[in-house]
């Protein structure tokens, strides 16, 4: 009795952490392909009617860039990192660039240069 019990315990959680993974691997297939129909300009209220709610709560968020999670390196630590996250980088309320590429170049480089000065 016991033993059966434990077992279909064990089969739950498996059942759990499947369904959690596919969850997790919908969102980012859904938002590659929201960010398909971004446009530089667009608002901040727009780009929620596309994208949807952005990653909160994390160190690197921040009201001007947007994160939405798009890749998986790390399967089975459960976190979303940066690296993991298509940034959104909004100037003046309005879409000015997205990537990792615009980020890096727009947002990271400046900050530096300003640390230097």
């Amino acid at each position: 009795m016991i033993k059966n019990l434990e077992c279909r315990r064990l089969f739950l959680m498996l059942v759990a952490t499947a369904a959690l993974l596919c969850t997790a691997s919908c969102a980012k297939y859904q938002n590659r392909d929201n960010a398909l129909n971004l446009r530089v300009g667009m608002t901040k209220e727009e780009t929620l009617a596309v994208m949807g709610e952005p990653l909160r709560g994390k160190q690197y968020c921040r009201p001007d860039v947007w994160f939405y999670y798009i890749e998986t390196r790390w399967c089975w630590d459960f976190q979303s990192t940066r690296d993991e996250c298509m940034p959104i980088v909004f100037k003046d309320g309005k879409i000015a660039g997205w990537g990792v590429q615009y980020y890096k170049c727009n947002v990271l480089y400046q900050e530096e240069r300003e640390r230097e000065e």
